[in-house]
């Protein structure tokens, strides 16, 4: 065999390294040929080398001498450094380190972007994972686009040591998937939450989150996977049952697009895992077959929103199956299979009576079908269907229907086998 022996490159640098790493600062080392002359470019994990604008750029410092030392860095950020020999227009890297905590992040607002307190989201949620709460925090997204992520069981957390995502006043800002595994007190306020596909905002095991003020999107193509606000154990299955979400409040939001907008799943040996769930005041829009699904739950009131503009013919303002306490009560909603109500109940565990009230259903087939209703209570609505206003079928003695109005070509009233209270009718 031959070997050959070359000398090293005269103008290189190799063997790259941090040390020394604090919550603010590290060391940067790397042995090198050549004058001790370099350029350093550092930023958060991901960013790009050279051209990145905004969020994913790096900063550059020139004519700098090794070891180099870094100040002024994030708490428990990942970042990746490259180097550069002054004689040498080659870059290397990237190499990674990552800061440590200070502790848990103190109470306080914070600005997340390129020139705020955190560079991304990343760096965020990471803190929050790993570094907990001190006190309640809001982080403020400045103009851009933000990565989602998944933040969990936060330590700290209480019901005055509260965490917030809020979108910046006049701040153009998009923050992509997001998910909540187990997280509790968190508020998502006057965000836009964007998935291309898939679930848009996806909670798991989670209590007291409030929701309101957002436009939250996904895809209105024919998947089941699309929604835009689920309940899930699973990152593309609706029907996974979570371990229960419960103290959960989605208001004033405008919900666009998925197979589903909204979507909570149980079964009946669960039936109360998912319960005190308020969705009011929201627009409900662009969704292709469902914009409610509430299979089996407890203490759901649903009031105040405006369900309408489907992307498939054929849709539902609501499929509710199996609930024990629902107040459905001032919606208003365009669609033609309307609203479909399974098995609605009120058992000694619901916390209020179940009601279907002063509700206008429109622009369909149906006006409103009722099921198997007991202890369930239907006064003044409003029920137009081309062909049915009201479908009734085997509702019990205790369901009360009083002073409604019902219009349909063919049946303003369809009932089949119930024995419930009957009047007042247009």
């Amino acid at each position: 065999d031959s070997v050959q022996i070359e000398a090293i490159p005269a103008c290189i640098n190799y063997n790259q390294m941090a040390s020394n790493i604090t919550s603010s600062s590290a060391d940067l080392t790397w042995d090198y040929t050549g004058t001790n002359c370099f350029n350093v470019e550092y930023g958060p994990t991901g960013f790009i080398q050279g051209t990145g604008v905004g969020a994913l750029s790096g900063t550059v410092d020139t004519n700098v001498t090794a070891p180099y030392s870094l100040s002024g860095l994030s708490p428990n950020t990942s970042y990746d450094f490259y180097v550069q020999n002054c004689c040498n227009n080659t870059w290397e890297g990237p190499f990674t380190f990552q800061t440590e905590c200070t502790g848990p992040l103190a109470a306080g607002t914070y600005s997340v972007g390129p020139t705020g307190d955190f560079a991304t989201m990343d760096s965020v949620i990471s803190t929050l994972n790993v570094c907990g709460i001190a006190g309640a925090v809001t982080f403020e997204l400045q103009n851009g686009s933000f990565t989602g992520g998944t933040i969990g069981a936060v330590s700290g957390v209480s019901a005055t040591n509260t965490i917030t995502l809020s979108g910046a006043t006049a701040a153009n800002d998009t923050l992509g998937a997001l998910v909540l595994e187990g997280a509790s007190y968190v508020n998502l306020e006057d965000l836009y939450i964007s998935a291309s596909s898939g679930f848009a905002v996806r909670l798991n095991g989670t209590s007291y989150i409030n929701i309101t003020g957002n436009t939250i999107e996904t895809s209105n193509a024919a998947s089941t996977s699309n929604i835009a606000i689920v309940a899930s154990s699973s990152p593309t299955s609706y029907s996974s049952a979570t371990s229960g979400e419960e103290y959960i409040t989605i208001s004033n939001n405008v919900l666009k697009g998925g197979y589903f907008s909204i979507a909570f799943y149980s079964s009946l040996a669960n039936q109360g895992a998912n319960h005190d769930v308020v969705i009011s005041d929201n627009e409900i829009t662009d969704a292709y077959y469902y914009g409610l699904y509430i299979y089996y739950a407890r203490n759901f009131e649903i009031t105040g929103n405006t369900i309408h503009n489907f992307s498939n013919t054929y849709n539902y303002t609501g499929y509710l199956y199996n609930i024990d306490g629902v107040k459905f009560t001032g919606n208003h909603s365009s669609s033609y299979y309307s609203l479909l109500a399974y098995y609605l109940s009120t058992s000694t565990l619901a916390a209020f009576d179940s009601e279907i009230t002063n509700n206008m259903f429109s622009d369909g087939y149906y006006g409103m079908r009722i099921y198997y209703g007991s202890a369930l209570g239907v006064y003044h609505n409003t029920c137009v269907g081309s062909y049915y206003g009201l479908y009734d079928y085997y509702n019990g003695s205790a369901t009360d229907i009083r002073n409604n109005i019902f219009q349909g070509v063919t049946y303003a009233l369809y009932s089949y086998s119930s024995s419930w209270r009957l009047d007042y009718h247009l």
